[in-house]
């Protein structure tokens, strides 16, 4: 099985045992190529459930049948765990002036992070009118380009990643002051979500 979730429930067929003896299970399980370990003994009934698995994972898992006199261990069987999605929600942007006058210059940060599963990411900042790029757009990673009348950046951000996206704007000297300047910066993984 495969995109198998980190909390599992494993099922397998009873044991039948010829003199009628209660069947009591024990369940060893083990990463792909790792040696098995016994996470379960004296189970009654033949389930058993695991929590915590690692993502993105390959597992095998026997069941040993004991009757208390003999024991038969089964086939193994094995299983894959889904990827851990990933989670771009910490992600920010900050401006280096709260208020700022006509014909100033603003930096803007913007600032990626990837708290879950790798993923392809994009960043969207789209201009307001009274604003003017200046052409300074850069990034720690990936690739920075102004397309349409907005700010894209488009690159991997692995498990983890912080990625520094930052360009500079001018304020229309035609701008009145006290005018509030709004974007909506939009972050995105390879599903679309942010």
């Amino acid at each position: 099985a495969t995109e198998v979730e980190t909390g599992v429930t494993l099922i397998w067929e009873p044991g039948t045992d010829l003199n009628c003896d209660t069947q009591h299970y024990s369940v060893a399980l083990g990463a792909i190529g790792q040696s098995l370990t016994i996470v379960a003994t004296d189970l009654l009934t033949p389930t058993w459930t695991l929590t915590n698995l690692e993502p993105d994972t390959g597992y095998q898992w026997v069941v040993t049948a004991t009757d208390g006199i003999s024991s038969t261990a089964g086939p193994p069987w094995t299983f894959t765990t889904q990827a851990l999605p990933a989670d771009l929600s910490a992600s920010a942007a900050t401006v280096s002036a709260p208020t700022a006058l006509p014909g100033d210059a603003l930096t803007c940060q913007l600032m990626l992070r990837n708290t879950g599963g790798p993923t392809t990411a994009t960043l969207t900042a789209p201009l307001p009118s009274g604003l003017r790029w200046t052409d300074t757009f850069t990034a720690t990673q990936g690739t920075p380009h102004f397309e349409d009348g907005a700010l894209r950046w488009s690159g991997f951000a692995a498990t983890g990643a912080e990625i520094d996206v930052t360009y500079t704007v001018l304020i229309s000297p035609c701008l009145a002051t006290g005018t509030p300047l709004v974007t909506a910066v939009t972050f995105a993984d390879e599903a679309g979500t942010g």
